[in-house]
């Protein structure tokens, strides 16, 4: 089973928590994890029954949060909204504006902010440690993400429509989303681990 051994050690590669990190590094971290956002989100599916492309996006949210912790995740997501707001190609489909922030997509955009700091709170208080802890987290970043995306998103479609234009059809590639998340932590985790030794 792997824990997070290494994130109690302070020494997890992107952690902005620890002192030890300048300013310009810790900006530089933020940056470099916005725009590595921005790559996710042109793993693109468009669906003909829903204006919510299937996208990389949350996955990216998930390990952001983990690697970069609640205040880092949250500032690198925001970031990532800026510059997509203020027209840089980041939004799915090389799109910007601030139009998709205000459209029916938005709720999901300004979901991944609090499921960033939802998942790094839960990575910093210890809380993720195993496997299992990890999966659990990594669903209830997904989770927020889907329910603010659903509030907003039924002003375009209606509350009969949502669940079958914002949820269903997502459902597979989330939980796929978390299993790599939890894979990929946890084989950076144990690399820290092995590189203690």
């Amino acid at each position: 089973m792997t824990t997070n051994s290494a994130l109690e050690k302070n020494i997890f590669p992107l952690d902005l928590s620890s002192q030890s990190f300048v300013e310009p590094k810790r900006v530089a971290m933020i940056l470099f994890g916005s725009w590595a956002l921005a790559l996710f989100a042109q793993l693109t599916i468009y669906l003909p029954f829903s204006p919510v492309p299937i996208t990389g996006q949350t996955l990216g949210v998930l390990l952001i949060g983990a690697l970069l912790g609640a205040r880092g995740g949250t500032y690198c997501v925001a970031s990532y909204l800026l510059q997509g707001a203020l027209g840089f190609p980041f939004f799915a489909g090389a799109a910007g504006g601030v139009a998709h922030l205000l459209g029916p997509t938005g709720g999901y955009l300004v979901g991944f902010i609090f499921a960033a700091a939802t998942v790094g709170w839960f990575f910093e208080q210890k809380k993720a440690k195993s496997t299992f802890q990890m999966a659990l987290v990594f669903t209830l970043g997904q989770g927020i993400v889907f329910a603010v995306g659903l509030v907003v998103l039924s002003f375009w479609t209606g509350w009969s429509k949502v669940l079958t234009m914002g949820l269903i059809p997502f459902i597979p590639g989330a939980i796929i989303k978390i299993i790599f998340a939890v894979l990929m932590v946890s084989s950076i985790l144990t690399l820290n681990q092995k590189r203690e030794k």
